[in-house]
């Protein structure tokens, strides 16, 4: 039963027992049990609009009001019954998302280019978990010749293309790297000059007798005995741009020490006191020290500026018109987030 209360815009009625001698209505009618409130109050305004406070034959007739129109039986029933579905449906509603389907994307080439690439799919996979990389390091080569063959989306490619190698394909720099000439760190050779390094690569310069670097080493507090030089294989990007770089149209000696990647390098100058090599600048192991050329050491910031005679590109090449999945990541490794991860330990793209 509701509790006694006032309702604005219904018509009072009146108590049990009220009224001036006449007939009289008890205040709310009786209601079946789990009838509505607004039914039982809609029952209460129809019967006082029937007969409440008449007698005799005129107290079935409608009231004078009700007769005007002004007071229609089960107005609020049909008010509700018309515009109810129209306020349900105005009721806002709450849209499905669909999840983002699965990416795939497959990474392949540069051996020197993997610390950067897996610092940039990390970051890139936290934003976007629904997408996944495979990245696998070969040499630049390898990379491209699978591009081509379809079995990757992305090549990792540490040195210039040739023209012959453009066609059809998209090349994109994502960053500028500094190749480090690296002795052991118990080498007291501190700096060589590009012609000492071109005599030395070339095989021509055999012993560390006959070099002194720069900057007051003399040659005799250099490691006496051969120089062994340590390249990487053909088909490296990195060796390609040493050679295009600091070679001068000479190549590696072919007695060379050769390596399948930079890490290898590096591990194997510092274990070998009397040798020499080339790799990145970045993530250099322990046990070697990268040499000033032409009075530089390479740096991000002298890569950057153009001072470091030795820097090359890191490049990610892709189909002339890539997938937009592609292309999304290609944006990411150049917006200012991307750049930020590169600048790091590599000079920036820019």
């Amino acid at each position: 039963m509701l509790a006694s209360a006032s309702f604005p815009g219904l018509p009072s009625l009146d108590p049990v027992g009220s009224g001036t001698g006449r007939a009289s209505l008890p205040r709310y009618l009786p209601a079946r049990p789990g009838t509505p409130a607004w039914y039982a109050l809609g029952q209460a305004t129809w019967a006082r609009g029937r007969g409440a406070g008449r007698t005799g034959p005129s107290a079935s007739l409608p009231s004078a009001a009700l007769r005007a129109g002004r007071t229609s039986p089960f107005r609020h029933l049909i008010l509700l019954a018309v515009l109810g579905p129209l306020l349900i449906g105005c009721i806002p509603t709450i849209a499905t998302i669909e999840p983002h389907p699965p990416v795939d994307l497959r990474l392949a080439g540069s051996t020197s280019m993997q610390p950067l690439m897996e610092a940039l799919t990390e970051a890139y996979g936290s934003r976007y978990e629904y997408v996944t990389f495979a990245l696998e390091s070969r040499n630049s080569q390898v990379g491209l010749d699978a591009l081509r063959d379809g079995a990757i989306d992305i090549a990792l490619v540490s040195r210039e293309m040739r023209p012959e190698e453009r066609g059809g394909l998209l090349a994109t720099p994502i960053a500028r790297d500094g190749i480090a000439i690296l002795v052991n760190e118990e080498n007291p050779t501190g700096a060589l000059t590009l012609e000492e390094l071109r005599s030395i690569f070339a095989g021509e310069t055999l012993s560390w007798e006959e070099v002194g670097g720069q900057e007051g080493v003399h040659p005799h507090d250099s490691p006496r005995g051969e120089i062994q030089v340590v390249s990487r294989e053909e088909g490296s990007g990195t060796r390609r741009a040493f050679e295009a770089l600091g070679m001068d149209g000479k190549r590696v000696t072919s007695t060379a020490v050769v390596m399948p990647t930079d890490k290898a390098v590096g591990e194997h100058i510092a274990q070998m006191p009397r040798a020499i090599g080339y790799a990145s600048m970045a993530d250099l192991p322990s046990g070697v020290k990268p040499l000033r050329i032409g009075g530089v050491e390479p740096s991000p910031a002298t890569v950057s500026s153009g001072e470091y005679p030795l820097v090359r590109l890191f490049l990610l090449v892709t189909e002339r018109r890539p997938h937009q999945e592609v292309q999304a990541f290609i944006d990411f490794c150049l917006s200012p987030a991307g750049q930020a991860i590169v600048e790091r330990k590599y000079g920036g793209a820019g």
